[in-house]
């Protein structure tokens, strides 16, 4: 499932063996950062499946990117 694309970042989400794997490709900045935040936190408060967030494809991590981060995993435990 294809969650967002703004030219410079793509999230993609799938299923792999009942857990979500969120694949994010290119930057993390404010931009996707807006349009991820609503999603990562539905994420995070999920109790029934783990989330993995493959962040191997990421070229930028701005500031934003990493509080959105750093929420999550606050949030996940």
């Amino acid at each position: 499932m294809r969650i967002g694309h703004n030219g410079r970042s793509k999230v993609q989400a799938q299923l792999v063996d009942g857990v979500d794997v969120v694949h994010v490709i290119g930057d993390i900045d404010a931009d996707i950062t807006e349009e991820l935040a609503p999603l990562v936190s539905q994420w995070a408060q999920r109790a029934d499946r783990a989330v993995v967030l493959d962040l191997t494809g990421v070229t930028f991590l701005g500031s934003a990117g990493l509080h959105l981060l750093i929420g999550f995993s606050v949030r996940a435990h």
